[in-house]
């Protein structure tokens, strides 16, 4: 990168930092465009910003392009299955959203990881799945919203 390049590289963690997400991931798709496969840290900031700022089709696509350009890191990959897993289940791709939390799941045991594949068997009408997914996501401890508390719910109400 170039100098002035490195002060918006700079300028972008600054915001990152401080919880400006939107400055921080528009200061980053600059850089994306510029320099692309040359910083792969970049996909990862920017998907984690995206996912920050819920712009779930950018979360799915630059983690995606993060899991193919990083360095194998447990930490970050865990968090790009996660992420494109949840950002499949907020944009209603369910089958998806299992797949990759399933992947989450292989690096890390997480209740949420659990309680998002229930959601999405429940959003695919699969209830016995849900309530599986569901009871092991409580058992380690997920916290539940209260309309994730309500699915809960009408999943037990589907079963009897």
């Amino acid at each position: 990168m170039g100098e002035e390049d490195e002060g918006v590289y700079e300028q972008m963690r600054f915001s990152m930092n401080n919880g400006l997400y939107g400055d921080a991931r528009i200061r980053g798709k600059i850089l994306i465009v510029k320099y692309g496969n040359q910083c792969p840290q970049l996909y990862f900031d920017v998907g984690w910003l995206s996912f920050k700022t819920e712009s779930y089709w950018d979360t799915i696509d630059f983690l995606k392009l993060s899991l193919r350009t990083l360095n194998y890191d447990r930490e970050k990959f865990e968090f790009c299955y996660y992420a494109i897993g949840v950002s499949n289940y907020e944009l209603g791709n369910y089958s998806n959203a299992v797949l990759y939390l399933r992947e989450a799941l292989k690096i890390s045991d997480k209740g949420d990881y659990y309680k998002y594949i229930g959601l999405s068997y429940y959003g695919m009408s699969k209830y016995s799945s849900a309530m599986t997914e569901f009871n092991r996501a409580k058992e380690i401890g997920s916290d539940f919203s209260n309309e994730e508390t309500d699915i809960y719910w009408e999943t037990v109400e589907k079963l009897k």
